[in-house]
This record gives C-alpha cells, sequence and structure tokens, in this order.
C-alpha cells in the first residue's frame, strides 16, 4: 500500500498545490498531512483536496500508528 506523509508548507509548493496537483491527475492513494499549520480553515481545505487525515506538528511515532490503526478500522487505508 502506497501512503504520503505531506507538509503544507515547504520552499518551492505547498502542499495545497500538491494535493491539488494529484486530485487533478486522478492519483488516489492515502494521504496525511503533517503541518504546524493548524487552522481550522487549512485543515478543512486540505481534507477537500483529498487528505484523508491532519496531524499537527511535532508529531511522534506513537501518534502515527495509532492514526494509522484507525483510519484502517474505518476503511479508509
Amino acid at each position: 500500500m502506497d501512503l504520503l506523509f505531506l507538509d503544507l508548507t515547504m520552499p518551492d509548493v505547498s502542499g495545497f498545490e500538491v494535493l491539488a496537483s494529484l486530485q487533478a491527475d486522478g492519483i488516489r492513494f492515502p494521504i496525511i498531512v503533517i503541518s504546524a499549520d493548524v487552522q481550522r480553515a487549512s485543515q478543512d481545505r486540505a481534507r477537500a483536496l483529498g487528505a484523508r487525515a491532519f496531524l499537527p506538528k511535532p508529531i511522534s511515532v506513537d501518534k502515527i500508528k495509532v492514526l494509522i490503526e484507525h483510519l484502517r478500522r474505518e476503511g479508509k487505508l
């Protein structure tokens, strides 16, 4: 299974642009956004562009494990 962890703030392109490009190209695999931008509007926009989940920075391996198990149970992975 492919899984992408994506930050919203990157030097040359925003995570929103990556999400929109993947969506426009019909590329469908689970994407988890990890970002320090925790505004509700950013989370909603990321989900609208196809992100399955949003984790605020800083993150830990334990948080990722819990999220992945949760998404599996919901059938989103």
